[in-house]
């Protein structure tokens, strides 16, 4: 892997990307790694995969039918740290990368370039690559196959580090599935093979435990998301351009906003009102729903006529007032390279950056030259935090068409943790700190703690907290009033057992201190109160 030395940037923002990292109106530094063909040789699975097909590993020419020229990542170490720190540094982004019915790879890979498994998928099964990949628990997650681009395919659980493969079920949609909570049976929920439903299907049998149908209201299902302990769904309807609400209990529509059975007002980024049954987002991926009356998606602004470029969309949805407003977008590239037809996925990090994936359908030499496919991590200003690019063969000649079957993509992408994240840590009157888990859930989850004066005395006190679903930060304020303290210790332990321990020095204040700015916006944003938060049950 080539590293380049840091280097300052500082080009204007505007409303729509580029494609090379944009940086904004502000100057940060910059550090870029690039993995070339010897790097992805490295990979043992990767080598013997090679060599199963019969590949000179010298041969250049023969190798590019089978793996990228180049993946190459642009950083900017101080906004991916945002609010949190280094520890957002320690993060892996997970994704599966295919090219047509050639060859797929499993992908976990650190922010700095670091492969940590690169897996051929065509070693699994002939002809399998994986769409979605959501994470499970601390080392699995749930992926969904995708046999020969028919949209159909077996449904993994996939222990990242093990690099073990459980089936859970044959034959189902590949577009998206989440691991159930219910305790009843293990299973998992995914929209049904026509993809006008969903179901919850049985782990390990394939048995058909709940359906629903809402012929009438969707079609073409991409993401299912279940909330609020599994009696809330969030659906991507993908031709009908709309994101519903499904009361699982009563069996019914909540809601429906965009597209023609929509029952909201909506309105634009720039304030133009358009009653109920039209459209603003066309054909999108990957709509979820991230609290606050916040919905994230990529837009692939599919079946609008190619008049816009695809972009990252964030809606807020008001359902007492039955309105919808556009607050955030961003356009990667102009048309027509700025045009994904289908694919495409947009999250929000517990940093408050977006993590976004897309590829272009038309390769141009000044917008895209020869890249197929991008991850983007971007600040909610639009600047660049973290940019991968995917290189491919490029073009005998511009603009040239890429396809589903054309070039290298990938589906969607999920960043995650190897343990909780801890930070804003204030000491007096009493001590609190801000956490996030490991990994991105849309229930509550419980935590415990412990505070130290040091790593080598007795605890001095200990609690239990939910963390906030949706990755929101959670604000925990203890009782214990650490305003005599030098320095605390505080180690955070997740559900799967794992756990971050990190030391804070102590300023001292008086007592009508208040918490520090970053921990009150993270209240609010959490739904704690400001001095409140989301207290231990368990102080000692």
């Amino acid at each position: 892997m080539v590293s380049s030395a840091a280097i300052k940037s500082d080009d204007d923002d505007d409303d729509v990307g580029d494609v090379e990292a944009k940086t904004a109106s502000s100057s940060s530094e910059m550090v870029s790694y690039t993995l070339t063909l010897e790097d992805f040789l490295e990979q043992s699975q990767v080598k013997a995969y090679i060599h199963s097909q019969n590949v000179d590993p010298t041969d250049v020419e023969a190798l590019l039918e089978y793996l990228p020229k180049t993946v190459e990542i642009d950083a900017f170490p101080d906004r991916v740290r945002g609010r949190i720190g280094d520890a957002a540094q320690e993060g892996y982004v997970a994704f599966c990368l295919y090219y047509g019915a050639i060859a797929s790879y499993l992908i976990v890979l650190s922010l700095n370039g670091t492969i940590a498994r690169m897996v051929p998928t065509y070693e699994v099964a002939p002809l399998l690559h994986f769409d979605s990949i959501k994470p499970r628990d601390a080392t699995s997650f749930v992926i969904t196959g995708n046999i020969d681009l028919t949209e159909e395919g077996p449904i993994y659980a996939w222990d990242w580090v093990s690099n073990e493969f459980t089936l859970l079920s044959d034959a189902m949609n590949s577009h998206d599935a989440q691991w159930s909570t219910r305790l009843d049976s293990p299973s998992f929920w995914s929209p049904t093979l026509d993809g006008f439903g969903f179901a919850r299907i049985g782990a390990f049998t394939g048995e058909v435990l709940e359906e629903y149908m809402l012929n009438e209201i969707t079609m073409d299902i991409n993401h299912i998301q279940l909330i609020e302990n599994n009696t809330m769904a969030i659906l991507s309807s993908r031709l009908t351009n709309s994101i519903v609400k499904y009361d699982i209990v009563k069996r019914e529509a909540a809601w429906v906003c965009g597209g023609p059975h929509g029952g909201f007002d909506l309105y634009d980024k720039e304030g133009q009102k358009y009653p109920p049954g039209a459209s603003l987002w066309f054909g999108q991926h990957n709509a979820e729903y991230y609290g606050n009356d916040l919905y994230f998606m990529f837009d692939n602004m599919y079946g609008a006529n190619e008049t816009k470029p695809s972009r990252g969309l964030v809606v807020e949805i008001d359902a007492d007032r039955r309105v919808a407003r556009e607050v955030w977008e961003y356009r990667f590239a102009k048309l027509p390279s700025g045009y994904s037809p289908m694919f495409g996925d947009n999250d929000r990090l517990p940093s408050g950056n977006m993590l976004m994936s897309w590829w272009p359908q038309i390769l141009t030499s000044n917008e895209t030259a020869d890249i197929d496919a991008f991850i983007v991590e971007l600040t909610p200003e639009k600047e660049f935090a973290w940019h991968l690019r995917v290189r491919g063969h490029g073009c005998a000649e511009f603009p040239c068409l890429r396809s589903s079957f054309l070039g290298w993509k990938t589906y969607a992408v999920e960043r995650f943790y190897t343990a909780p994240l801890v930070y804003d840590v204030s000491c007096a009157p009493s001590v609190t700190f801000v956490t996030q888990n490991s990994i991105k859930q849309n229930d509550a989850y419980p935590g415990f703690y412990e505070l130290r004066a040091d790593t080598t005395t007795a605890p001095l006190a200990s609690g239990h907290f939910d963390w906030k679903p949706h990755w929101a930060p959670t604000l925990v304020v203890s009782s214990f009033r650490g305003i005599h303290l030098s320095s605390v210790v505080i180690s955070v332990t997740n559900q799967f057992g794992q756990s971050t321990t990190v030391t804070a020095t102590c300023d001292h204040f008086n007592a009508d201190f208040a918490p520090p700015a970053a921990a009150a916006a993270a209240a609010a944003e959490s739904g704690g109160g400001g001095g409140d938060g989301n207290k231990s049950d368990n102080d000692s």
